[in-house]
């Protein structure tokens, strides 16, 4: 089960590096929103621990890729922060 869920994090990954921008801020909020629900569904903290490093990762990928670009980063942050009020 914990290889589906780091293939899940990894294709996003993936994804969000050939998607735009708020798409990527889309699929970091998504990613955090699934450690929710896995965090509900087990009792294996090392797993949750994996998902969030995952995550986590993903977040700073993006914000790397957006360095030298202040309004697509600016853009990021503000779907990002959409995002994780809904």
């Amino acid at each position: 089960m914990k290889s589906i869920y780091i293939l899940i994090v990894s294709t996003l990954l993936v994804l969000s590096s050939c998607s735009s921008k708020n798409d990527a801020a889309q699929k970091v909020c998504d990613c955090f929103d699934q450690i929710h629900t896995i965090s509900a569904m087990t009792d294996d903290q090392k797993e949750v621990d994996l998902m969030v490093d995952s995550c986590s990762r993903l977040y700073m990928s993006t914000l790397k890729s957006l360095e030298g670009d202040s309004d697509k980063k600016e853009a990021f942050e503000k779907a990002y922060r959409n995002c994780q009020e809904k």
